[in-house]
């Protein structure tokens, strides 16, 4: 699927959701801006500015691994924001009314996407903070932290409890162009690393033919058929998979990603 493709099909689901949050909810949608130049590893950012009600998507996330999460979770949820935005009588923020929102309008009512996120350019660096959580960061930030500029180590919100990184932590490299590594690539000051995209990424499995003469590959598209055809998400398909084909949640996640455009 090329890129004008997957842009439509982004329109086209923030036209749909918008729908649905007019009937449930009361708010007027028309006028609402998509734009597609958002930056970082956010796969969408929901505001207000001027009088004009806005959604930005991550435009390299798009391209890459992020474009089924966006289609999935970040339209519902970014649409969510709008509604609470034009009355905060509904919900606030990421609280437990907005979460409603958000999983009435098809989304998991998640604050955060579960998924770990690779900057859409450049290299993604995942660090170990002062307090052992992981920060990820791209080039820029990155170059900051082993420079020693006046500005000092990279703070993280509630430092207390996130911690701090500086240029003695711990540091690997975890993505490359909005991939994921199968294996990262531990991060030497100084060095640029050669990474390759055939020996590096994790590349995909054709799966087994089970006995029966069906393949999981066949099984599941069967599910994300119904599935689409009731108007559900992957997250559905996804929790079929584990309770009809007994896959794990990983393996099952992994076959819906693989194939939901193929159906």
């Amino acid at each position: 699927m090329n890129l004008e493709t997957r842009i439509a099909n982004i329109r086209a689901k923030v036209a749909a959701v918008s729908q649905i949050a007019t009937r449930l909810y009361g708010v007027d949608m028309s006028g609402l801006v998509v734009r597609f130049d958002a930056k970082g590893t956010a796969r969408g950012h929901a505001g207000y500015k001027d009088g004009i009600y806005y959604i930005r998507f991550n435009h390299p996330l798009i391209e890459t691994h992020g474009y089924d999460g966006i289609i999935t979770n970040t339209v519902p949820h970014e649409i969510a924001h709008i509604v609470c935005f034009k009355n905060p009588l509904i919900g606030r923020n990421h609280n437990r009314d907005w979460a409603r929102v958000c999983i009435a309008l098809g989304g998991d009512g998640r604050r955060c996407h579960q998924e770990d996120v690779v900057l859409g350019n450049g290299l993604t660096y995942e660090y170990i903070t002062t307090t052992g959580k992981k920060f990820r960061v791209g080039q820029a930030k990155h170059r900051r932290v082993h420079a020693r500029l006046k500005l000092g180590p990279i703070t993280m919100r509630k430092a207390w409890v996130n911690g701090i990184i500086t240029k003695d932590s711990p540091v690997s490299i975890v993505g490359q162009r909005g991939y994921k590594l199968d294996t990262p690539v531990v991060a030497k000051v100084g060095v640029q690393p050669v990474i390759s995209h055939t020996s590096t990424f994790a590349a995909y499995v054709q799966p087994k033919v089970r006995q029966g003469g069906q393949s999981n590959a066949e099984k599941v598209r069967e599910l994300i058929k119904l599935a689409k055809s009731f108007n559900r998400n992957q997250e559905n398909v996804i929790s079929a998979a584990q309770t009809n084909l007994g896959m794990s949640r990983g393996l099952a996640t992994t076959y819906v990603k693989n194939n939901w455009n193929k159906v």
